[in-house]
């Protein structure tokens, strides 16, 4: 199944900015659509978009069962004051707990409609995280949120081959999105069949029958959550000391790890870049543009290495 390449780099871009930790505005623009997500210590805690957005009214209306026409005429006195979410609790249209829920409905659904956009340009800007509105206190973790963007990307989309095939495993990132996630039983059994390997029917099998459960199956395989085996955080580990080898200039043996073998030969070098390869060739990126980019530029770097150390062993 063909995803854009821009919304796999945006699910990896989120969950990184997750792991950092990291506090600022990620900026993403497709075409005429403009969205800022503000995030706080790696959570996403508000977002903005220039297109139309579900009213928290609305939100509040279609899981609380209550009078949409009520509410709305709440929002129209002269007296509301925002943030919205405590006027309406205040007034007792509301609950804090309701409230909460549909605020964090609304950014789900933010976040789901950015993911399905064709195309996407990404700037993240360090920094005081303000995009003109109030934050969520009681926020999602983001990579809850990336997996229901991916799930959106997915959705009504089948295209497996539903033989026995080759045994797929989660990947390192995988399992952190699942472990983020609020899943369903038939997700659970899923996520632990796939923990252990597993062919397309037992996968099956596992999901019983539940949509939401293929949903999360087809969105992890179509973002390269899932491989022939476990993803090591060896590969990406390796892949950014390598790139920062190239930004500091280091040295053909450096870059090839020989920095011990002075004396290295050609076939020296042939043996390390081999090695080298297995772990962060482009290919072992699966659909991740912004990784694959930095290993075919280390991978090039690393082939002009090779050549130069085994130049230096045959000049006289």
């Amino acid at each position: 199944m063909h995803v854009p390449a821009s919304a796999v780099t945006l699910a990896r871009a989120m969950s990184s900015l997750s792991r950092a930790c990291a506090t600022g505005v990620l900026s993403v623009r497709s075409e005429n659509s403009v969205c800022r997500l503000a995030f706080v210590d790696g959570v996403l805690r508000a977002g903005v978009s220039n297109l139309p957005r579900a009213l928290l009214g609305d939100m509040l209306a279609q899981q609380t069962g209550n009078d949409p026409h009520t509410l709305a005429a709440a929002f129209e006195l002269a007296e509301f004051r925002p943030p919205a979410g405590a006027w309406l609790v205040q007034r007792g249209l509301a609950s804090r707990d309701e409230v909460s829920e549909a605020l964090r409905e609304q950014l789900r659904e933010l976040v789901r409609a950015v993911f399905c956009w064709r195309r996407h340009e990404l700037q993240f800007d360090p920094g005081p995280a303000e995009v003109g509105v109030y934050w969520l206190r009681e926020a999602l973790p983001t990579e809850a949120l990336v997996l229901s963007g991916m799930r959106a990307v997915v959705s009504g989309r089948l295209s497996f081959a539903l033989g026995a095939g080759r045994p797929e495993r989660l990947t390192s990132w995988g399992r952190r999105l699942l472990d983020a996630g609020a899943l369903s039983s038939s997700e659970r059994a899923l996520a632990s069949a796939l923990a252990r390997g597993a062919s397309s029917r037992d996968a099956i099998a596992a999901a019983v029958s539940c949509e939401l459960a293929y949903q999360t199956w087809r969105a992890l395989r179509a973002f390269g959550a899932l491989g022939a085996r476990a993803e090591t955080r060896a590969d990406y580990a390796l892949l950014l000391r390598k790139r920062g080898q190239l930004r500091r200039r280091a040295g053909a043996h450096e870059l090839l790890d020989l920095a011990a073998q002075r004396n290295a030969s050609s076939q020296d070098a042939r043996r390390a870049l081999r090695r080298l390869a297995l772990q962060i060739h482009p290919d072992r990126f699966g659909p991740d543009a912004a990784a694959r980019a930095v290993s075919t530029e280390v991978m090039q770097a690393l082939t002009r290495a090779a050549s130069v150390v085994g130049a230096s062993r045959t000049c006289p």
